[in-house]
């Protein structure tokens, strides 16, 4: 299979995101929710173990891609088989404060498509000032790493999605998408759908 596309990754991630969040609900969401990193990376630790379906996995599999954990410090790597180039880089960030050194690794790789994910825990209004936040520094790293940085290929594309949690341990998907090409044209999250 070819190498996703932005919209093709996010509408794929939403859909394994929600059916991993049903398989969950049959077992113990409670347990996914207690090893978020784990139910969504599939990469365990010694705080952190999900043994069943991981969505950024699942996600791989559905595009015929092989994924690993920890690349060149990425949080998870997408790539066809016979490992380079890479296919798409993921970075994934409970906190989104600490997404500054996420953006860095995103915006420094050299990967087809780079993803970035980060929530907004309790929604309401905590959501609107993260939303903006992230909205503003992602146009910030673009326009710096654009000027200071040798071009990208101009079929690489940028996703960020951001999880709202509107009620309780449910969450809802914003995005920004971008080609190098068009570079970053809004910064404002679209909900995803």
């Amino acid at each position: 299979m070819s190498i996703p596309t932005a919209e093709e990754f996010r509408k794929k991630f939403v859909e394994v995101f929600n059916e991993c969040c049903e398989e969950a609900r049959r077992y113990s969401f409670e347990e996914a929710w207690k090893n978020w990193t784990a139910f969504m990376t599939g990469k365990k630790t010694k705080f952190d173990t999900w043994d069943k379906r991981a969505v950024l996995p699942t996600v791989a599999e559905q595009f015929g891609l092989q994924s690993e954990h920890e690349f060149m410090r990425l949080d998870v790597v997408l790539y066809k088989k016979g490992g380079c180039p890479l296919a798409v880089a993921i970075e994934h960030e409970n906190d989104p404060r600490g997404f500054e050194t996420e953006l860095d690794k995103l915006f420094l790789v050299r990967s087809r498509l780079k993803v970035g994910i980060t929530y907004a825990w309790n929604g309401g209004q905590k959501f609107v000032k993260v939303k903006d936040d992230l909205g503003d520094r992602i146009l910030k790293y673009c326009k710096y790493y654009a000027s200071n940085l040798p071009p990208e290929p101009p079929e690489t594309e940028y996703l960020f999605l951001l999880g709202n949690e509107e009620t309780q341990k449910s969450i809802s998907w914003y995005y920004i998408s971008f080609e190098v090409k068009r570079g970053l044209e809004k910064n404002s999250f679209q909900i995803s759908r």
